[in-house]
């Protein structure tokens, strides 16, 4: 017949270690580093699309204006909604989603 099991004593007891040794201040500079060298490449980058996109619609606009561009906007419109229109209805999902929630509100 076996003895019964005995709870274990504080010396029997293993030490883990989940992270809570002192960080290598070399890592922490690097990692530092190279976070912040890609949130200014990243900043960088959205502010020029930004800046080619605004600018492309300033200067599609300016054409249009000036009349060497002719904007057939309900195609563009057909176009978009075709697009964006995820339920198939036909209608932009903005009037969807107002007509939805003033149907909620009655």
């Amino acid at each position: 017949m076996s003895a019964p099991p005995q709870a274990p004593k504080n010396n029997d007891i293993p030490s883990f270690s989940f992270g809570t040794h002192p960080a290598d201040p070399a890592e922490i500079s690097v990692a530092t580093l190279l976070g912040a060298c890609s949130g200014f490449a990243a900043k960088k980058i959205a502010k020029g699309a930004g800046l080619t996109i605004g600018l492309g619609f300033m200067g599609l606009q300016a054409l249009a204006y000036t009349g060497f561009v002719k904007v057939d906007w309900s195609k563009f419109e057909s176009a978009l909604v075709k697009k964006l229109d995820a339920d198939g209805d036909g209608k932009p999902p903005c009037e969807n989603y107002l007509s939805s929630s003033i149907a909620d509100q009655s």
